[in-house]
């Protein structure tokens, strides 16, 4: 991993984005590998100006650069939907996000540092399938800390808030030394 765990550290959560993510990406690359190759042979049988101008071989040639195009999409889609992580820890909340295929930013906050948490659900389908954004505010000028497309945010955030309670009753339980 990207990150090595403190002495005594528990990971209590691992979330990526909700599945209906990467599933909406995937829609648009799926219609767009069916719908440009028909518009082309549509407008190459069609018009005998294109006809002309592009032999079949040019046209098969141009649809295999097209879908290896695709498939270059797809696996950028598909490896930022995987390294995409969020973990939630019994002392901190880590993100590791890819930024470009050798390029990760790993970014963690100690959750003394918490000042609020949010939760946001917009529109129908991340109501109907329960994802969200999760925003963890810190104090002072830090930015703040954001979850995307989280499934179950609410229970995300009871996870963070019981990790913070538990975190804060260990420090006043602990004895004070002279």
């Amino acid at each position: 991993m990207a990150f090595q765990l403190r002495p005594n550290e528990k990971v209590l959560l691992i979330q990526r984005r909700h599945w209906f993510t990467i599933f909406i990406e995937f829609l648009w690359i799926g219609l767009l590998a069916v719908l440009v190759p028909l518009v082309i042979l549509w407008l190459q049988s069609s018009s005998e100006l294109l006809s002309n101008l592009f032999v079949d071989w040019m046209i098969v040639l141009l649809l295999v650069m097209y879908y290896q195009l695709i498939l270059i999409i797809s696996f950028t889609f598909l490896a930022d939907y995987y390294l995409d992580i969020w973990i939630v820890t019994d002392q901190r909340l880590i993100r590791i996000e890819l930024k470009s295929f050798f390029n990760r930013l790993v970014t963690t906050m100690n959750l003394d540092r918490i000042q609020d948490i949010k939760v946001s659900t917009r529109g129908f389908f991340a109501t109907l399938l329960s994802y969200g954004d999760i925003k963890v505010q810190t104090a002072g000028t830090e930015a703040d800390f954001v979850f995307f497309h989280t499934p179950r945010p609410q229970d995300t955030k009871n996870v963070i808030y019981k990790a913070l309670k538990e975190g804060s009753s260990k420090d006043t339980q602990r004895p004070l030394t002279k």
